[in-house]
């Protein structure tokens, strides 16, 4: 797919966000996030096949793996992405209806489109609009007094090793020894605080990494080495899986923002 808007993306560990104006329509994909897709002007037009005429949404849940088309030329749009395995991804999937694209009520939507604006679209801190994100997702689910940090020491470490060693695979079985845990102990005590399995944490905060470091001017390949994938192609594919796009499709403008620093989903 190629870039089809003008605006900000931000990226944490279990979920990104782009905010922004749509220039051309997305062709048919299918991605593993969850995504919500947002109006903030004009509006959205959703489809399952190329073949299928248009339905015009405000607000739409598009469940994990289900094709669609996208297109919301000249409009500003929030796009939501969230790691269905996640605490926050199971509770959006048992809140909307699966298997097909779905509108988000305007009671439910309304007051998450609030806590946007078109400064975010290239002049909101990427923290800013990365807490902003999260804050809509924990709403949508149902839960918005969720959006906690992690507290246990523990867990605190073991986080800070994993952002400095994003150049390696690190086992479940080492960090669980750095903070003097048995695995199985710390696999379960990683899930009740930072929302998601340990593995798939990882591997976002390695898509942060080299995202970061694309968008500050190095190349994918070299993102793709610094990140610990095994080449670009590999970058190239695991990003197509997780979001639905080639990471080149994510080179952005001058003005845009640079992921946001790591912070719990």
């Amino acid at each position: 797919m190629k870039i089809f808007g003008i605006g900000q993306i931000v990226m944490w560990p279990g979920g990104n966000l782009w905010a922004g104006v749509s220039r051309v329509p997305a062709a048919r994909h299918a991605h593993h996030a969850i995504q919500i897709c947002l109006s903030l002007s004009g509006g959205i037009r959703l489809r399952s096949h190329e073949e299928e005429a248009w339905t015009d949404y405000q607000a739409a849940f598009i469940p994990a793996h289900i094709p669609h088309c996208f297109e919301a030329v000249g409009s500003g749009t929030i796009l939501l992405f969230c790691e269905p395995e996640s605490n926050l991804g199971r509770q959006l999937l048992a809140r909307f209806p699966a298997g097909c694209i779905s509108p988000v009520p305007a009671a439910s939507a309304d007051p998450v489109r609030a806590l946007f604006s078109p400064a975010d679209f290239d002049s909101t801190p990427a923290d800013v609009l990365a807490d902003r994100g999260k804050a809509a997702l924990w709403a949508l689910a149902g839960d918005p007094l969720h959006h906690t940090p992690p507290t246990d020491p523990r867990i605190l470490r073991a986080v800070s090793l994993l952002k400095d060693r994003t150049d390696r695979s690190i086992p479940l079985g080492e960090a669980a020894a750095t903070v003097h845990l048995s695995p199985g102990r710390f696999r379960h005590l990683f899930v009740a605080e930072m929302g998601m399995p340990f593995r798939r944490y990882l591997l976002w905060l390695r898509l942060q990494k080299a995202l970061s470091m694309a968008l500050g001017g190095e190349s994918w390949a070299q993102a793709a080495q610094a990140a610990n994938f095994a080449d670009q192609a590999h970058l190239s594919r695991t990003f197509r899986q997780m979001l639905g796009v080639a990471p080149t499709s994510l080179t952005p403008p001058p003005t845009m923002g640079p992921p946001a620093p790591d912070a719990p989903p």
